[in-house]
């Protein structure tokens, strides 16, 4: 049986019973052998094996086996000296390494320290960068939803600046379908900040057209211009009704007084001829153009005769006559002197200014409370009034006999629209 010696792993004395030297000497032998066998083998295993060897023995090899472990033990103890000698430098590296090992381990015990400590700074600032991102990520948005809409974008901007260009032009229904579409716009966005800038502007644009409007009002335009001019004034909706009619009869008025104020009064004959033919044909405009407008509109159903509308309408007639009468003044200061002095006295005993000009009255007025009645008969009386002034300035009997002529076709001319005034003209050449 081959010998054990020399691969048996290094077995504890405590494993045999014998507590003998060679006892000793066999345990120690295990010990030293054993820890190169890697334990592949198991310690009791190989104890058994050599127990069972040993039995095998003679006396003689017996008492030798002590011996040779010693000289084994000797042997693999020299070895081990041999191989430390030979490989020093490789065991001082592996102290070495050992010891910065040691050293690194402690350094990236204290990193790790620091790295723990600063790791909620760290969180912070991902947080940080998160909301910014986030941020950048939603102006993005915004930017492309902008760059998807810019031509509507566009067109939306350019609004005020298309609805000015409309109105210089006079393409005013283009102007309100514009005016239309911000005013829905503002109602359905009435919170952002660019539809209340884009409603300011088209507002000032607006208060822009609604000049124009009026200014053409202030012209001598005809009947169809003035339907037109009221249909866009409707459709702005900034005036009631009744203040429809006070802003048309106003701006007539005005337009009215130009004309006549640019008469020249130098020659009494002529200056009354053309103011009469001026009253026959733009008296009869206006009161045309009104029945035409307001025909179908009954703000009031009281007639103008009525006491209690009269005085309803007496501060309207107020603000649209002025302080004075226009075109010539009549006599008495105010218009309402200018109406009650004039066509009193130049109707008294004829049924008075109010019995000539019955044609106004109920229906004929349009059911408007009496507002172009009370205009009516101011233009009559600066007609008369201008008409008392210059005819004392006429000496010449045929030229006075040509402007009663004149003036009884005027008055003729205007009975057609129920504005007779013959009957107020005998008294001022009879004077």
């Amino acid at each position: 049986m081959a010998s054990p010696r020399g691969h048996f792993p290094a077995a504890s004395p405590r494993s045999f019973a014998p507590t003998t030297p060679t006892s000793q000497l066999l345990g120690d032998t295990f010990m030293n052998q054993g820890s190169g066998a890697g334990g592949s083998v198991g310690l009791e295993e190989l104890q058994d094996a050599y127990l069972s060897e040993l039995l095998s023995y003679s006396l003689d090899r017996l008492n030798k086996e002590p011996e040779l472990l010693r000289s084994d033990a000797e042997r693999v103890q020299r070895q081990m000296q041999e191989v430390a000698v030979a490989h020093y430098r490789a065991f001082i590296t592996a102290a070495d390494a050992i010891g910065s090992i040691h050293r690194e381990i402690a350094s990236i015990d204290q990193h790790l320290g620091s790295l723990v400590s600063e790791i909620p700074k760290l969180t912070t600032g991902c947080n940080e960068f998160l909301e910014e991102a986030q941020g950048v990520v939603e102006k993005r948005r915004l930017n492309k939803t902008m760059l998807a809409t810019h031509p509507t974008l566009m067109d939306l901007l350019e609004i005020p600046q298309l609805m000015d260009t409309c109105v210089r032009n006079g393409n005013y229904d283009e102007a309100l379908d514009l005016e239309a579409f911000v005013a829905k716009l503002t109602t359905m966005h009435a919170k952002l900040p660019v539809i209340q800038q884009l409603a300011v502007e088209v507002r000032h644009t607006t208060q822009a057209m609604l000049s124009q409007l009026l200014l053409r009002l202030r012209s001598n335009i005809q009947l169809p211009e003035c339907l037109r001019v009221i249909g866009y004034l409707r459709r702005l909706a900034v005036f009631s009704e009744t203040e429809m009619r006070l802003q048309f009869l106003r701006c007539r008025e005005a337009w009215l007084g130009e004309v006549v104020s640019e008469l020249d009064p130098s020659s009494p004959y002529d200056y009354l001829k053309r103011l009469t033919d001026c009253h026959r044909v733009h008296l009869f405009d206006v009161a045309t153009q009104y029945r035409a407008i307001f025909a179908h509109d009954s703000p009031s159903s009281a007639s103008p005769g009525d006491s209690s509308n009269l005085e309803e309408d007496s501060a309207a007639l107020a603000a649209l006559l002025g302080e004075k009468a226009t075109g010539g003044g009549a006599p008495g200061g105010g218009a309402g002197g200018a109406v009650g002095g004039v066509l009193g006295k130049y109707g008294k005993g004829r049924g008075g200014g109010g019995a000539v000009l019955a044609g106004w009255g109920g229906g004929g007025a349009g059911g408007d409370g009496g507002l172009v009645y009370g205009w009516a008969m101011h233009r009559v009386a600066v007609y008369l009034a201008a008409l008392a002034r210059h005819l004392p300035r006429i000496e010449d009997g045929g030229s006075l006999a040509s402007v009663l002529e004149h003036c009884m076709y005027c008055g003729m001319s205007l009975g057609r629209v129920g504005l007779d005034l013959r009957g107020l003209l005998p008294p001022l050449f009879e004077s």
